[in-house]
Order: C-alpha cells, then sequence, then structure tokens
C-alpha cells in the first residue's frame, strides 16, 4: 500500500546511531517492566482509543499496540463489543517475553467467559 511504503521510505532515512539509541531506549523500557511482570501475568488495556474505522481503508490508530510490538512480548486484541457508532471496539491483553502460552489460555477464558458475545 502506499502507506506502507511510505514507512518503508521513513525508516531507510534512519541513521544506525538512530538504530542503536532505538534499541537502547526498547530495553530500558523492557528492564523498567521487569518488577511489572514479577506481580502480574498479563496486562489488559485498550485495543484503541476508540472505534475501529468505518471501511476499509485503514485499521485505525494504533498508538496502544506500537509499544508492545517494539517490546517484543506477546500480544493479542480481542472483539469487546460496539461503540456509540455501532462499530467495533477492541481489548488487548499484553503478555510477557515468551509467555506466549499463558497468553492465549488466558485470552481464550477472557473471550468465552467475560467479553459480549458478538454472535448474533
Amino acid at each position: 500500500s502506499k502507506q506502507f511504503f511510505e514507512l518503508m521510505q521513513q525508516g531507510c532515512r534512519i541513521t544506525f546511531e538512530q538504530y542503536q539509541e532505538a534499541l537502547a531506549q526498547r530495553d530500558s523500557a523492557n528492564q523498567r517492566l521487569t518488577e511489572t511482570w514479577l506481580n502480574y501475568d498479563l496486562l489488559l488495556t485498550p485495543s484503541a482509543p476508540g472505534e475501529a474505522p468505518k471501511g476499509l481503508s485503514s485499521t485505525g490508530d494504533p498508538i496502544f499496540s506500537r509499544a508492545w510490538n517494539l517490546l517484543g512480548g506477546p500480544a493479542i486484541t480481542l472483539p469487546a463489543g460496539v461503540g456509540q457508532k455501532n462499530l467495533p471496539l477492541g481489548i488487548q491483553l499484553i503478555g510477557r517475553v515468551a509467555s506466549d502460552d499463558c497468553l492465549i489460555a488466558q485470552a481464550l477464558w477472557v473471550d468465552q467467559n467475560a467479553l459480549p458475545s458478538t454472535t448474533g
């Protein structure tokens, strides 16, 4: 897509020093999360700041998923009903690095027991 191509072009303009700084920031964030992961198996957040956009031109604002993608831990988005415009809302479960099995099991439980049905 045009958007993806533009992002690729932006990435090509990043210097080696900027890349190294980004990796250092990622490592620092992971270190700060270490204490959180001692007390919690998962984090629960909204998957986006609001309802999904209407149509297929966008998947919505990725602001709540970017950090977790960068940090390398597993995350999953589940449908969580609809908003005022009758468009989908979602929640996101985030797990510590290498806890995919725990995340999937918990996501299945949440989907079956704690979310509104998405079927008619």
